[in-house]
């Protein structure tokens, strides 16, 4: 985040949706900041199957619960941006 921009909002909760017509009226660039899950960050990431909850047991995995391959969480930005221009 540029401190020397103002910040047009954050889009946390459905639908979704922000306004940035006032941050683009005062010819500033639009950035797209996206900040991720700490499950995907710091783990568990080896706990198989993936579980929504984590807690201590998670954490230390091994025989059928232990996996070779990440476990992410899906988050982002699962679909493409677009920007709409309404008059």
């Amino acid at each position: 985040m540029n401190p020397d921009q103002p910040d047009a909002g954050f889009i946390a909760w459905q639908p979704n949706t922000l306004d940035v017509t006032s941050a683009l009226e005062r010819g500033n660039e639009l950035i797209l900041e996206v900040v991720l899950t700490r499950r995907n960050a710091f783990g568990p990431l080896h706990h198989y199957p993936f579980n929504t909850t984590t807690g201590p047991p998670h954490f230390i995995t091994h025989g059928k619960r232990f996996s070779m391959n990440y476990i992410l969480y899906p988050s982002g930005i699962l679909e493409t941006p677009s920007l709409k221009i309404y008059e």
